[in-house]
């Protein structure tokens, strides 16, 4: 929300900080959905991350019947160093042998 669009909308007189929210709630037209997923930093494509978002985005809408025009999808990539599993980083576990 920019401020040219608040001053305009309130006729050029200042608006309160509830005035503010009260305008971005009817922008946004409800709750927005906000889904975080965190895979390993292991050369995922910027295409496969824009399939994911996409697949998310359509589950969202289907399942809950969110609009697509607010669901908000991020990808965290986390180092395999940072990665636990087993009581080991995920890089240490990559160099040992498969059993």
């Amino acid at each position: 929300m920019t401020y040219a669009l608040s001053h305009a909308k309130a006729g050029g007189k200042s608006l309160q900080w509830s005035d503010l929210r009260a305008e971005r709630h009817e922008l946004w037209e409800g709750p927005m959905p906000y889904v975080n997923v965190r895979i390993l930093d292991d050369g995922v494509t910027a295409e496969q991350k824009a399939e994911v978002i996409a697949g998310i985005t359509e589950i969202m809408v289907r399942v809950l019947n969110k609009n697509p025009e607010s669901t908000h999808v991020v990808i965290d990539e986390v180092p395999l160093e940072n990665w636990g599993f087993k009581g080991k980083p995920v890089s240490e576990l990559r160099k040992q042998p498969k059993e």
